[in-house]
């Protein structure tokens, strides 16, 4: 399958025509500071920067299938007729979050017609297979399709007549953006430098945005998306904010290439990301360096399916096999601290992230690898609601992904509390090295199955305190990490016992001495019973408390 390039959608009042750079990119002074570094369609107008633009699928270019005839003197506006049997297939670009219409046969049908009717969007379904019979009243389609590239309409006959005219009335796509190409922000005589509008790279080597100064630059009320990182920097010290933001994550149509990071920044000295939605990204990450980095909010933001699946080159993913996994996918997170050390001003907060099983593939949702706060000032992990890590496929029973973890040689000065951590398979919350970690009053559920109630092929606890034999545990003050006021639900189902569980587990350090202190956790339910079995309705409670005290605080999560 050929790379789709992306399609430009136009309002009818507007003529598409190319904009000066200045108008397009509010707040800076100086045409200098920022430049295209790709081929694109300019936004018609600088007031355009996030548009709710609706257009109608019957003007749009089909990429396969063909429409019926209509008989003579039959119209249909704005709608599309099909004989059953059909399917229509759209570039959507990546452009539109909707896609709605009304379904029904047309009055011609004999009377004991019957269709089915799907969308499916990247190959995913999305909507169907739905039942339509003639005479029957229309039904109402409405799809989210963020970050979608392919929209196929599929018609099916039940009854065996092909020649059944099936219709989709109001076939039209809603919130759409025109993107720009790609930019880079250099320096600017005005500071701080503020970008709106709608960017896109087509190659996975290129940022859809590229940060080239240390100025503050400011991303605000924007759609990003891109086949590699969709904002990075390539100077160190870049202080970046995002704000209000919505970035997707395309196939990069290159095999063995995954998609890139909503932001990666290396050696930067400072990153906020504010009520922002990331989808089938890599998530944000973080690298230290020789700048000292003093501030890093991740708060309020929405993420869907963190994705490390690499391409098989034409618009699918590679499948791994027992024996290659590191080969066929790359450790994707939502958040990633590498090597950030002694930051003073570190916040992840009141997030949502949600993993789905099949359409994602992260590793630990939240990692913080060799990394620290300082003694006075601690990074702080909290009220974040994650659902869901899973392996791909998931008919692959080794996997070491979860919820909240602290790794490498040596992450220290870090409190993780009152997060609700669900599904995550393998484990919930772990320290697997690091002291003056404390994990307190966190909710920590799964139930270790998949929708089809297979096994999520997970092995580990719900909350783990362990030590990696390659790191040195000389001078390390084990008795500073606390797990505390916990409650644990964490099933880990097997053939030989499906109510096994696994909640808590305390390793020693080589001395013998317990690398945690234990204080008042609980369990959701009596430890040796079965998850599921027992509280069907334990993870949705989760998720509804998690939601009310989010109301109850006065946070609005994701773009606003």
């Amino acid at each position: 399958m050929a790379r789709p390039s992306p399609i430009n959608l136009v309002s009818p009042s507007h003529r598409r025509r190319s904009v000066s750079l200045a108008a397009l990119l509010l707040g800076l002074s100086t045409l200098s500071s920022c430049r295209l570094t790709g081929s694109g369609e300019l936004p018609p107008t600088s007031s355009q920067t996030i548009r709710t633009a609706t257009t109608y699928l019957s003007d749009q270019p089909l990429l396969t299938g063909k429409t019926a005839p209509l008989a003579a003197g039959k119209a249909l506006p704005n709608g599309l007729a099909v004989q059953a049997g059909s399917t229509l297939e759209y570039n959507v670009g990546a452009q539109c979050r909707t896609f709605s219409a009304q379904i029904g046969l047309a009055s011609s049908a004999a009377a004991d017609s019957t269709v089915t009717y799907s969308v499916l969007a990247d190959g995913r379904s999305m909507f169907g297979p739905s039942e339509v019979r003639s005479g029957a009243a229309p039904q109402t389609v409405n799809v989210d399709i963020e970050g979608v590239e392919r929209l196929k309409l599929v018609v099916e006959s039940k009854s065996g007549a092909k020649s059944v005219q099936a219709n989709w009335k109001e076939a039209k796509l809603s919130g759409c953006v025109t993107y720009s190409g790609p930019i880079e922000v250099g320096p600017s005589a005005t500071s701080p430098i503020v970008i709106t509008g709608n960017f896109r790279s087509d190659d996975p080597k290129v940022p859809a945005i590229r940060i080239e100064t240390t100025q503050p630059v400011v991303i605000r009320n924007c759609t990003v998306a891109g086949r590699g990182h969709l904002i990075s920097n390539s100077r160190a010290g870049a202080n970046v904010k995002i704000q209000n933001c919505r970035g997707f994550g395309l196939n990069p149509y290159v095999r063995m290439v995954n998609p890139g990071r909503f932001v990666a920044i290396e050696d930067g000295s400072s990153l906020v990301v504010e009520n922002s939605y990331l989808k089938n990204t890599g998530g944000i990450y973080l690298l230290g360096g020789s700048t000292r980095t003093t501030t890093i909010k991740i708060l309020r933001n929405r993420a869907l399916n963190i994705d490390g699946r690499r391409s098989d080159g034409a618009g699918g993913w590679l499948i791994p096999a027992p024996g290659d996994n590191p080969e066929k996918f790359v450790r994707a997170q939502f958040v990633q601290f590498n090597k950030v050390v002694g930051v003073s001003d570190a916040e992840i907060a009141w997030n949502r992230v949600e993993n789905e099983p099949g359409h994602s593939r992260v590793e630990d949702n939240i990692n913080m690898y060799a990394s620290s706060g300082t003694p006075a000032h601690r990074i702080r992990i909290h009220h974040n609601l994650i659902r869901g890590a899973y392996q791909y496929p998931l008919s692959l029973q080794s996997y070491s992904g979860g919820g909240i973890i602290t790794d490498g040689c040596l992450s220290r000065y870090i409190d993780i509390s009152e997060n609700t951590v669900l599904e995550t398979s393998n484990h919930g919350i772990a320290i697997a090295n690091g002291e003056y970690v404390a994990i307190q009053k966190n909710r920590v559920y799964g139930s270790g199955l998949l929708p089809d109630n297979s096994f999520s092929g997970g092995d580990d606890n719900g909350i783990y305190v362990r030590w990696a034999g390659n790191c040195d545990q000389r001078g390390i003050n084990f008795g500073s990490n606390i797990v505390a006021y916990n409650n644990i639900g964490f099933a880990q189902p097997s053939a030989a016992d499906r109510a096994r569980r696994r909640d808590l587990a305390i390793a020693n350090a080589r001395s013998g001495t317990p690398l945690a202190t234990a204080t008042d956790n609980s369990s959701a339910l009596p430890s040796d019973s079965c998850l599921i079995c027992t509280d069907s309705e334990l993870i949705k409670r989760a998720i509804t408390d998690w939601e009310q005290q989010a109301v109850a605080s006065g946070v609005e999560v994701g773009t606003q």
